[in-house]
């Protein structure tokens, strides 16, 4: 009985725990950037292809204008990956475009809301990608378990924009 008490303790902890996680860390941030060895106008046309994600986006699937003009302020995409085998798909929002200068997106799921901002400067040898993104869970567990895998979303940025990187470089 005693043992039974001392687990039942622990799990009413965790379970505290995780919601006080999620009343008092709602959001979550981070920032990267990478550097391609390429001119600027040709990264950011690249990047915004496409008929090229499927070659960085890990499990890219589609990508599905759902209203407004392409690459243009307003319009709204579908975008569909595979995830161990499940389709998730995002919704995509054009918030602010700037031709070979700046994409500032809001893409929600069933679970996040999430701002991204990417910027592409020319540094004189090469185009420097900054992609700084904000998340925010639309649901209690979302919040809670957000700033838990704020390590593993970073780490999945990492490796696409390397791939984007390996891939233009390497075109």
């Amino acid at each position: 009985m005693k043992f039974l008490k001392i687990i039942l303790g622990i799990v009413l902890l965790t379970g505290v725990g995780l919601l006080l996680i999620g009343v008092f860390i709602p959001e979550t941030h981070y920032e990267l950037e990478v550097k391609v060895e390429r001119p600027r106008q040709e990264v950011f046309s690249i990047f915004n292809d496409p008929e090229t994600m499927p070659h960085w986006i890990e499990g890219f699937k589609s990508m599905e204008r759902l209203s407004g003009e392409q690459g243009r302020n307003g319009a709204t995409y579908r975008m569909t990956v595979l995830n161990d085998g499940k389709e998730i798909s995002v919704t995509q929002n054009v918030v602010k475009q700037i031709a070979a200068e700046s994409c500032e997106y809001l893409v929600t799921d069933e679970n996040m809301n999430n701002k991204v901002l990417i910027t592409f400067t020319d540094d004189g040898t090469g185009t420097v990608i900054r992609v700084s993104k904000y998340f925010k869970g639309r649901k209690m567990l979302s919040r809670c378990m957000l700033p838990l895998l704020k390590s593993s979303l970073y780490e999945q940025d990492v490796r696409q924009f390397n791939m984007l990187k390996a891939y233009i470089e390497n075109r």
